[in-house]
């Protein structure tokens, strides 16, 4: 079925249009299994799915294996069998159970819900404990809604968190993704986009070895800040080198590659290409357009590389200069003699 838009019969006063479906060649989007729904887009509004076959990817079901055996040793005194993750965990009985344990309380929460909403009720009492509990990192979003329709991406990142609490934390895959396909409305038109979201980060450590996930930015936030700044000053050199072709002057390396846009714009400038707007959003208005384009960003970079940039995108977002400056140095290590 072709990629098409066409205004839908609701009130003239607010705008409304229905995908149907991907144009596979043109977009480049694998084969969306979508063709057989329809999604009302206002302006504004968006949609994101799974990429076909995620779950499928050999970390991601090596994740799986690692998350449910863990929670069979957790548990392993009620007698939870987890036949599939995303099955037996949406509802929020096993969550809560887990919950309950590895935070030492006790919820207010039934243990038989047989109703949605009273299923609904039960994981919403069991989230809002999980994030006063654990403070996720900015980015991620544990909705009810999200959960309860079996998102993977969000039940995966809650179990990965969870797991941290433990006293016999599983060993995880180290950076482990998931391809997302969003859809939105801008102006009128879609705008599809294509990122990854983070499931768990960069090994910090390897406890059996000893060896520390250290790096040289690791080893400079230690030394005297006039160091950092010579740093940050050559980067910044840098940056506007080959920024200034295009009129953008960086003064301020922590503000203004946050929300990705200077990243993908200098990653176009010296690989020699434009990389089309409705690739990314060029005046991003909120986190998760942020995080989309600091992830494309990277996705662009590593195209030609077989060097993993160790970042995680979400950080970037939150300003945190020890990312950004890894991002920099990336590009500054591939591209320095490049006029």
């Amino acid at each position: 079925m072709a990629f098409s838009v066409r205004k839908s019969k609701k009130s003239s006063q607010r705008p409304a249009y229905l995908l149907e479906g991907f144009d596979r060649d043109a977009l480049q989007l694998g084969k969306p299994n979508i063709s057989e729904e329809n999604f009302v887009l206002d302006e504004d509004e968006s949609r994101e799915m799974l990429k076909p076959r995620a779950l499928e990817d050999a970390k991601v079901k090596e994740l799986i294996e690692c998350l449910t055996d863990w929670i069979h040793d957790e548990l392993s005194d009620k007698h939870i069998i987890v036949r599939d993750i995303l099955d037996d965990i949406y509802d929020g009985q096993v969550l809560a159970i887990l919950t309950e344990k590895l935070a030492r309380t006790k919820l207010d929460v039934p243990e038989i819900a047989q109703s949605v909403a009273s299923q609904k009720e039960r994981l919403r009492v069991v989230l809002d404990y999980v994030h006063r509990w654990l403070h996720p990192e900015s980015g991620k979003n544990w909705s009810v809604e999200k959960v309860y329709s079996k998102n993977a991406i969000s039940i995966l990142q809650i179990l990965v968190e969870i797991s941290k609490q433990s006293q016999n934390p599983p060993k995880l895959p180290a950076n482990v993704s998931m391809p997302v396909i969003s859809v939105k409305m801008q102006d009128g038109r879609l705008a599809v986009n294509n990122f990854k979201e983070m499931i768990t980060g960069f090994p910090q450590s390897d406890t059996n070895s000893g060896v520390q996930g250290r790096d040289v930015f690791d080893v400079l936030f230690e030394q005297t800040d006039e160091k950092l700044q010579v740093v940050k000053r050559s980067l910044t050199a840098f940056a506007n080198k080959h920024l200034s072709k295009v009129n953008i002057e960086v003064y301020d390396i922590e503000t203004q590659f946050h929300n990705g846009v200077n990243f993908i714009i200098l990653t176009g400038l010296l690989e020699g290409y434009f990389v089309p707007f409705h690739k990314y959003y060029k005046t991003p208005s909120n986190e998760k357009e942020k995080i989309h384009n600091v992830s494309f960003a990277l996705d662009l970079m590593e195209q030609n590389e077989e060097l993993k940039i160790r970042v995680v995108p979400a950080d970037v977002v939150s300003k945190d200069i020890k990312s950004t400056l890894r991002v920099l140095y990336h590009l500054f290590s591939l591209y320095k003699t490049i006029d």
